[in-house]
């Protein structure tokens, strides 16, 4: 049995279709409109929905900054993101690659000696120190 809304949409596209020039037919009591023509209407009709409520797209993001190049025999003092906590790496580049990642950093100091990774949250002045590899953000 039919809903009252089924039988006004069914009505509706029968009486939309019949003003285009195209018969519903009766087939055992069920009335068939499902035509090529109508059809294609629907999925134009879809298509035109879509395109007049499609949301915009989000505009792209921003380039990332990258870091600038390593530089060997120079650290950066103080200005630590935490000065409690340092990160043993392997690499200048490690480290370098892991204050990239992080949008805090601004700067970093690799200590060759102890293999530490300090990240920085400020750009301080550099000093010469052969044991040290930092890189700033650009």
């Amino acid at each position: 049995m039919q809903s009252d809304c089924s039988r006004t949409i069914l009505s509706f596209v029968v009486i939309d279709m019949q003003a285009n020039g195209e018969t519903a037919m009766e087939n055992e009591g069920n009335t068939r409109f499902w035509s090529l023509a109508g059809v294609a209407a629907v999925i134009t009709a879809i298509a035109a929905l879509y395109a007049a409520w499609k949301p915009e797209s989000p505009p792209p993001p921003p380039p990332k900054t990258r870091m600038g190049q390593l530089q060997y025999g120079f650290g950066l003092d103080h200005s630590d993101s935490d000065p409690a906590k340092w990160v043993h790496l392997v690499t200048p580049e490690a480290c370098s690659d892991l204050c990239y990642r992080d949008s805090d950093c601004k700067a970093m100091t690799f200590v060759v000696s102890n293999q530490s990774c300090w990240l920085k949250y400020r750009v301080p002045a550099i000093s010469a120190n052969p044991d040290e590899v930092s890189a700033i953000r650009e």
